[in-house]
């Protein structure tokens, strides 16, 4: 139950950070800024199982105890993955 929790909230940091990003790009640096968020809108459902498949598949999921380095470079795949899908 514990690792859902932390899932969830990960996803709520993530979904989260785009939004405040849309909020905060919105009038200045933002070229097209309702295609952008439409566009968002509508890949957003996707972003919730490929979320947990590539957390599951790279070990995020696990609440054992890593090093600084490990948990860094399970991060960095886990955002290279996500960029790329």
């Amino acid at each position: 139950m514990r690792r859902i929790g932390i899932l969830l909230a990960d996803l709520i940091i993530i979904y989260g950070c785009i939004i405040l990003s849309f909020i905060l790009l919105r009038d200045e640096f933002l070229l097209n800024y309702k295609d952008n968020i439409g566009a968002f809108y509508y890949v957003s459902p996707f972003i919730l199982p490929v979320y947990f498949l590539i957390s599951y598949v790279f070990g995020m999921v696990s609440l054992q105890r890593k090093s600084v380095l490990e948990v860094w470079y399970t991060v960095f795949i886990v955002s290279l993955a996500l960029t790329i899908s």
